[in-house]
């Protein structure tokens, strides 16, 4: 019988692990993409005083506070599990809003750009306005399709279980929808295991500093 206990709780305490990690780990993906689909749309308008807006050390409060707040709501599971299951409530259809709005925002500003170029204006335009940046159209939708790619992740693999929770919690609990929601959380987890693998071939400085990472720990 002990040993039968023991497991039972080695089981529990593994189940109640993964739950905290998977608040934790979902809950910044979801934040960095946000955070990026937002930097992106800084980038195309604010111009000049891009670098002076958004400078290293408040991405780095960024993503400090991410990681408190994401660690802080996962942990109180622990004592008071509404808490967190709010936060995922908030997170993300806030981080989907965000993402969309900032991503619709880009590509309305692109064929604005588009326009003015057809229409030989934005020549008088960066005359004219000094705080317009000379951008590489080019390479910027090259980057903002790339973060468009994680962001469709998010999305398939996000969407399903947001949408059997969604009927978990206002139809009832019945077999049927605790399966499918098991399913669907499983579809989650994918996600973060899928992240990095898009990350490093989506996102060339991502490649690149992975290959120097892993270079450097074989020459060690």
């Amino acid at each position: 019988m002990s040993a039968v206990r023991k497991r039972q709780d080695d089981c529990y305490n593994a189940l109640f692990t993964s739950f905290i990690a998977s608040y934790l780990l979902c809950g910044m993906s979801l934040l960095t993409l946000t955070a990026i689909s937002v930097d992106r749309l800084l980038a195309l308008t604010l111009g000049l005083r891009y670098r002076q807006v958004v400078t290293v050390k408040k991405a780095c409060a960024c993503v400090i506070m991410f990681w408190i707040v994401s660690i802080t709501c996962s942990a109180m599971y622990a004592q008071n599990v509404r808490i967190t299951i709010w936060y995922s409530h908030i997170v993300i259809p806030v981080s989907f809003f965000t993402s969309v709005s900032s991503y619709t925002k880009i590509f309305w500003e692109l064929h604005r750009h588009e326009r003015q170029v057809r229409g030989n204006i934005i020549q008088r335009e960066q005359s004219s306005n000094s705080s317009s940046a000379p951008l590489n159209i080019s390479q910027y939708r090259k980057g903002v399709s790339s973060v468009i790619w994680l962001q469709v992740a998010v999305a398939v693999c996000y969407l399903p279980h947001g949408i059997v929770t969604a009927l978990w919690t206002y139809s009832g609990q019945s077999s049927a929808i605790i399966v499918l929601r098991q399913l669907t959380l499983t579809l989650v987890y994918f996600n973060s295991t899928l992240n990095p693998l898009l990350y490093c071939w989506k996102i060339s400085e991502v490649r690149q500093l992975v290959k120097e990472l892993l270079r450097r720990s074989f020459c060690c």
